[in-house]
């Protein structure tokens, strides 16, 4: 009954019977990221790792998995706020066929690297029914191995989308966003996201985390 009033429909291309259909879906994987930029310069960098001259920095490194296109804002638009939870999947898809046979992967997995999501506020998860990125997350642990930490990051304030903002107006939406909220440091930690722009979101959580007594603290992100 459902299907029968309301039909799927590729979140971009609108062909009917699928969430996202195939062409949209191998799309977004041949747009795999041909390389990475130091989050500091924004300058090519192997797999994303900030330069030594540009260190110290509180992110040691932001790996991006697809070149942000049309059809990736369509399928992160639709999952996120019009609450297509069947996107989910393929949306983890994605996060687990970038990752398979990426050199980071061991290097998180073999140095304890901790996974966890940059959270939403309560008030948009009551408002969604689910905190998005905490769910992927979630099944990216299980699935690649990497150890799980939902419960040490919380987010207090209430922003704006980031999207649209100029990288000032970024820094000052998420001025005191976040807080830790374990009390003994975690050693390494890789925080998932959905876009990378300026990185002004990731680099905050990484200061807290630095500042907590954290060694290493990573970003990855679906696209950018």
């Amino acid at each position: 009954m459902i299907e029968l009033l309301f039909p799927k429909k590729c979140c971009y291309c609108k062909k009917s019977g699928y969430n996202i259909c195939p062409n949209c879906y191998q799309f977004i994987i041949d747009k795999t990221k041909s390389y990475q930029k130091c989050p500091k310069c924004h300058k090519p960098s192997y797999n994303g790792f900030t330069h030594s001259s540009c260190l110290p920095f509180a992110l040691d490194g932001i790996h991006v998995l697809y070149q942000y296109s049309s059809i990736t804002k369509a399928l992160l638009s639709e999952y996120k706020y019009k609450f297509i939870k069947e996107l989910e999947t393929p949306i983890i898809n994605l996060f687990l066929e970038g990752l398979e046979n990426n050199d980071l992967l061991n290097y998180w997995k073999r140095d304890k690297f901790c996974l966890m999501a940059v959270p939403s506020f309560k008030t948009k998860n009551n408002w969604r029914g689910f905190d998005s990125l905490k769910e992927i997350s979630k099944i990216i642990g299980q699935k690649t191995g990497l150890n799980l930490n939902d419960n040490s990051l919380t987010k207090v304030k209430w922003t704006r989308q980031q999207a649209g903002l100029s990288k000032k107006e970024r820094k000052k939406n998420i001025k005191d966003a976040y807080q830790i909220t374990c009390k003994e440091a975690i050693k390494n930690v890789l925080i998932v996201d959905d876009v990378y722009t300026t990185g002004s979101t990731l680099e905050q959580i990484a200061k807290l985390f630095k500042k907590n007594n954290s060694s290493k603290v990573w970003g990855l992100t679906l696209a950018g």
